[in-house]
This record gives structure tokens, sequence and C-alpha cells, in this order.
């Protein structure tokens, strides 16, 4: 019967700290996020008059605002009556009769990231029972998984999370990938073993399966981080290399937030790719309205509206293309810390192989019996001996690798180089657009200059006809005495009179107008 000593389940799931452009307040509430992850704590009202706890204060206490490699976030509490914390981990049990389960919480900072292991194992119980002498079905894995998901409170990895089934086989004739088929059966009962299989691989003598759920990246970031489950199944001959193999936590921890990154930045590439294709959408349209507005047709009022709505576009389409160029880097960053981790994983199988076969003892009688070796040297003679013994094989590890150079990375540089031109089209529409209205207002301007000169010029000479000619009018609109001193007669009828004066004024002012705007007219055409 397929059995497992010890059986242990590791949840890796990684939270953004401080995304690009976010203010204190919002990286503030990130790591409340992160802290929602964790067991309950002692609350308190802090100085600044907000309900806290002291988890919460000693995770704010070593997350300083610069960024650093890796820091431990449970270095100082203390005197905590609700949790068990020792060695920066928080323990926890929980005492069933079919499986009594133990673990911890481990919490840290890399970067601009925040980590957590959460650890669950089952623990045999009794005077005369030790954990490493009592086997468990691998159905135990959904307990531990049960047990994991309650204590995180339901909280999701805004990164990515990974599983980490472990155990040591009870028996050398068991064969390692029927128990890892049965273990990821009862860990994910809807997973497809034949399906979600990607490789496999050697530990320190054990054996190294690795699953993946499905191809999240077709949907959207939050949807594929949830519904996507990566699991690594480590099955390990005997209780020396799964002890050893615990040494790795270290590089697990890291190695799988280089992976998450990389693969939240690539989900997040196709969302930018997909608001970027929506305002290329508005770009086309922006295109056709500049078209549909000929010579003959020119509507001024649309064509700023145009305008508008063409800087808009610029602004938050040269934004998304910087945010989808940044998306890039990460992965391009990521992908390298991925691969050194991984070279650095390889090199200290080697160092652990040696150590696995020679204790420290048997090492210490050795060392003193060769004089004319060194240590190093010593322990470099016995590297094949130890890799024969407890081989080691990460290589399975290494096609994510080249998936990731062959495919998303190829994918977002073929999306940024096509739609980078999308920019300079838009940022030449609207130097178009610009053109045509300051030409039009242009014309407008000069159309306004002409007409108050034509119309000056009209008014001055109705002005000056007016002035010139008054006197004449008001002579012969003047009754004049006779020898008897009585007025003669008027020839001309006054009030007539000085109608057809006004009138002709007039006709004068519009005649002269009307030569202004002919040699306007004729000077324009050279």
């Amino acid at each position: 019967m397929n059995q497992l000593i010890y059986p242990t389940l590791n949840l890796f799931l990684y939270d953004l700290r401080d995304g690009l452009g976010e203010t204190e307040a919002q990286i503030n509430q990130n790591r409340v996020n992160f802290r929602k992850k964790l067991p309950p704590s002692q609350n308190f009202i802090n100085s600044d008059g907000l309900e806290s706890d002291d988890l919460l204060e000693a995770i704010a206490q070593h997350d300083p605002p610069i960024e650093v490699e890796y820091a431990e976030l449970l270095k100082s509490i203390q005197d905590n009556k609700n949790l068990d914390i020792k060695n920066k981990r928080i323990w926890f049990e929980k005492q069933q009769r079919e499986y009594p389960l133990k673990g911890f919480y481990y919490p840290v900072r890399m970067g601009d990231t925040y980590g957590l292991q959460l650890d669950c194992s089952v623990e045999a119980t009794g005077d005369n029972v030790k954990s490493q002498d009592k086997a468990y079905s691998p159905s135990c894995f959904a307990y531990l998984k049960a047990e994991i998901d309650r204590r995180r409170n339901g909280e999701r990895a805004t990164l990515g999370e990974t599983w980490l089934i472990s155990g040591q086989i009870n028996s050398a004739f068991s064969n390692p990938e029927a128990i890892a088929r049965d273990c990821y059966k009862y860990f994910n009962s809807g997973g497809n073993w034949n399906q979600d299989y990607q490789g496999q691989g050697k530990l320190l003598g054990g054996t190294l399966f690795e699953l993946w759920g499905y191809d999240a990246f077709q949907t959207t970031p939050t949807a594929g981080l949830q519904g996507k489950s990566h699991v690594i199944i480590a099955l390990y001959p005997d209780e020396s290399s799964a002890r050893v193999a615990s040494r790795f936590n270290f590089d697990w921890i890291r190695l799988l937030n280089y992976r998450s990154k990389i693969i939240w930045a690539y989900n997040q590439s196709r969302d930018l790719k997909q608001n970027i294709k929506d305002d290329f959408s508005t770009v086309s349209d922006c295109v056709g309205e500049v078209e549909s507005n000929s010579y003959e047709n020119f509507d001024l009022k649309r064509l700023r509206k145009t305008l508008d709505k063409a800087q808009h576009t610029l602004g938050h389409y040269t934004v998304l293309l910087n945010q989808l160029e940044t998306q890039l880097r990460t992965i391009e960053t990521n992908l390298s810390n991925y691969q050194k981790r991984l070279v650095r994983m390889e090199e200290k199988t080697q160092e652990q192989a040696i150590f696995l076969m020679m204790p420290e003892l048997l090492r210490s009688l050795i060392v003193p019996a060769n004089q004319n070796l060194s240590e190093n040297d010593l322990l470099h003679s016995l590297l094949p001996i130890a890799e024969s013994q407890r081989p080691s094989n990460l290589k399975f590890l290494e096609k994510f690798s080249l998936m990731v150079e062959q495919k998303y990375m190829l994918q977002v540089e073929k999306d940024y180089t096509s739609l980078n031109p999308g920019l300079r089209l838009l940022e030449s529409l609207i130097n178009s657009i610009r053109g045509a209205i300051e030409i039009d207002q242009a014309k407008r301007d000069r159309r306004f200059q002409t007409f108050v000169e034509v119309l000056g010029v009209g008014a001055a000479t109705a002005s000056l006809t007016a002035t010139a000619v008054a006197p004449l009018i008001q002579q012969i609109t003047t009754p004049t005495s006779g020898g008897t001193n009585e007025a003669a007669p008027l020839k001309y009828d006054p009030g007539l009179t000085w109608s057809f004066f006004f009138i002709g004024c007039v006709v004068v002012g519009i005649i002269a107008s009307g030569i202004t705007y002919r040699l306007h007219l004729w000077r324009s055409r050279d």
C-alpha cells in the first residue's frame, strides 16, 4: 500500500508590497492585507488612534521603507499570549484523532514582495510513537490542504502561490510515481495528472514531480492566479534525505517568488495589451473623424472635440505602453534571478549530498588521515560517490526558464514593438489636427481683418463724402429772403433732399467697400 512517513504540505504564497506609483497609504494597506493571512493576535489602539495588533506592528517594524533583499518579519515579538512564536515563526498544533497536525507560519519580505511559507504536517502522538515511525495514506493531504486554506483565512495571493507536497516513502519497493499520483489525486480532486504533469527530477536521492494546473495566461491575472494550481511533490527514500532537504526551504521560497512574479508580470502584460488595443481603436476613430472633415465641409467645433479626445488618448496610451515595457523588464529581471537561484540550488545539492554520505564525525577522522589533501580537495574527490548515492537533478525546473525565454518574453517584446507605432501615429494625428485648426483659425482671422478693413474704408468714404457735400445740401435747403423781406420759395424739398443725401453717402461707402474687397481678392490671388 502506498504510504508516507511524516507527510508535509507547504504553501508558498506571495503578495505585492509596493507596486509602481503606489502611495504610502496603498503600501500600508498592502501590509494589512498580507497580515490577514496570519493568525489573530492581540489588538490595541496605536499612536495614530487606529486599531492595530502586535503582529502587524512587528511586521511594520521589520518592513523598512527602503527596498531590502531579504528580511524576516518576525525577528522580535515577545509576550504574546495568543501565539506561539519562536525561531521567527508562528507555530500551531491541532490535536485530532486521525491526523494530529503541527505547523508554522514564516513571513518574509523580498524586495517589493511579501512571502509566506505556511507549513502543515501530520505528527504522530503517543508515548512510544514517533512521527518518523508511522506511515499515513496520501489521503491525508486533503486534510492538510483544508487546514492550510482555513488558516490563511480565505485570503488569496496577489502575485502567486506554489504548493510543496513532501514525505518519506515507507518502503524501498514503493513506486514514487504511483505515490505521487495518489498524493495529487487527494490534494487536488479536480486535477488531471496526465494533463498537468510538467516533469520530474531528483533531490538528494528523492524524486521530485512538478504539476501545473492549466494555462492561466489566457485569463485575467486574478482568475489566473486563483484558478491555477502549481504543485511540486517531493518523495524521499529515508529520514536523513527528508531532513536535509528541508534546508532548501530558504531556496524554494526565493525561487518560487521569482517564478510567481514572472507569471504575474506576464498576466499584467496581457491586460495592458488589451487596454492599449482599445486605445488604438480610439485612435482609428479619430483618424476617421479627421478624414471626414473635408475642405468643403470643415467642422471646427467637431475637430476640436477630436483633438481633445486624441490628446487624452495620447496620455493614456503612453502610460500603458510604458507599463508594458516595465512588465517586460520585470520578466527579464526575475528570469535572471530565477536562473541564478537554480544554479545556487544545484551547487547546494552537491554540498548536502557529501554531508549526507559522510557525517561530521567521519569527516573529522578522514581529513587528518589524508594530510596531503585539503578539506575542499577531499570533499571534491568524494563528490562523484556522494552524487551516485544521493543523486540530484533539477533540470526539470529549467523548463520554465525556456518557456519564459522562448514564448512569454518574445510575446511581450512583439506586442511592444507592434503597439509602439500607434504612439507615433497618435502624435502625428494630433499635430495634423492642430495644424488644420491653426490654418482654419488663421483664415478666419484674415477674413475678419478683411471685413473690418472693408467696413472701415466704406465708413470712412461715406463720412468724407458727407463732410464734403453737406454744406451744399445745407445751402440748397435753406430759404433765402428777397427785397420785400419775404423768404423765397425753396426749389428742393429739404426732407427729401437730406434723405437722398444720406442714401447717396451710403452708396458711395458701399462702392468704396466693394472696390476695396476686390483689391483684396486680387492681392490674394497673387
